[in-house]
């Protein structure tokens, strides 16, 4: 027996089964993880702290990440949601 037939034997799929999942095998159908506002500041903090404490940073390094966190700051103030008055109350029937 060749090993295809061995295969195709012990995974119960045929040749042409086999065939299309090695033709897809490179395509990923989920889409990737959202990253949430906190993460992404957490990640800006992670940055500015690293060049901060680098000897070799210059401001040159740091005042662009300065811009992307006011950025990442912005978006998350612009994400939020106001409550309502409304959602305080509960109505009794």
């Amino acid at each position: 027996m060749s090993d295809s037939e061995i295969i195709q034997l012990t995974s119960g799929r045929s040749d042409e089964e086999e065939g299309e999942e090695e033709e897809g095998a490179g395509v990923v159908d989920c889409q990737p993880a959202r990253v949430s506002h906190t993460d992404a500041a957490a990640a800006v903090d992670v940055l500015l702290r690293y060049f901060k404490q680098s000897d070799q940073a210059t401001e040159d390094d740091i005042q662009p990440l300065c811009a992307i966190k006011r950025r990442v700051d912005a978006l998350t103030v612009a994400a939020q949601k106001q409550s309502s008055i409304l959602d305080y109350f509960h109505r009794r029937i």
